[in-house]
C-alpha cells in the first residue's frame, strides 16, 4: 500500500502548534503533538503528558478566512473515523479552529453536518489524493472561545 504524501510545511505545523498551545493555556491543560503517523494532531492533558491521562484528542484547523465567511469547516473523513473509535474508548475529540480574523472556536468531532467528496480544484491539485471524502461541520455548531485581535506579526 503506498504511503500518503504529506503536504504540511513547517509553517503549517507552527500555526497548528500556536493554536494548540493557545487552547491549552486557556483551559489550563498541556498539549502534546502526536506523531504524523497518527490521524489526529494533539492530545490534551491535566499535567505532564507522560504521566497523566489524556483528557481529549484534537484535530487542529487554521483557516485564513474570517469566522462565518464560509458556512462550514471540513475535515478528512479518516479523522472522523478515528474520533468515532476513540469515543468507543471513552475519549472525545475536539476540532480546534483558528480563523484569519483572530477568532478561536471549537466543536466536538462527532455527528457531522454532512458529507461530500471534494478537494482542491483541478488547477491546484497536488496529487490524486487532493479529492477525497470529507465531513463538514456547520459554522453555527462552533463555540467561540475568544475573538482575539489578530497581531501584525
Amino acid at each position: 500500500m503506498p504511503v500518503k504524501q504529506m503536504h504540511e510545511t513547517k509553517a503549517d505545523l507552527m500555526r497548528e502548534e500556536n493554536v494548540a498551545f493557545w487552547f491549552a493555556e486557556r483551559w489550563n491543560l498541556t498539549a502534546a503533538k502526536i506523531p504524523n503517523t497518527y490521524v489526529l494532531d494533539y492530545t490534551f492533558h491535566l499535567g505532564d503528558p507522560r504521566s497523566t491521562d489524556i483528557r481529549f484528542y484534537a484535530e487542529i484547523r487554521t483557516r485564513t478566512c474570517r469566522f462565518g465567511q464560509y458556512p462550514d469547516v471540513f475535515v478528512n473523513m479518516k479523522k472522523l473515523q478515528q474520533a468515532d473509535w476513540l469515543r468507543t474508548q471513552g475519549l472525545k475529540t475536539l476540532l480546534l479552529t483558528s480563523f484569519g480574523c483572530g477568532t478561536m472556536a471549537y466543536t466536538e468531532l462527532i455527528r457531522p453536518s454532512g458529507f461530500r467528496v471534494a478537494g482542491r480544484n483541478q488547477k491546484n491539485m497536488r496529487n490524486d489524493e487532493d479529492v477525497e471524502p470529507l465531513c463538514y461541520f456547520n459554522i453555527d455548531r462552533f463555540e467561540v472561545v475568544n475573538e482575539r485581535k489578530k497581531s501584525n506579526s
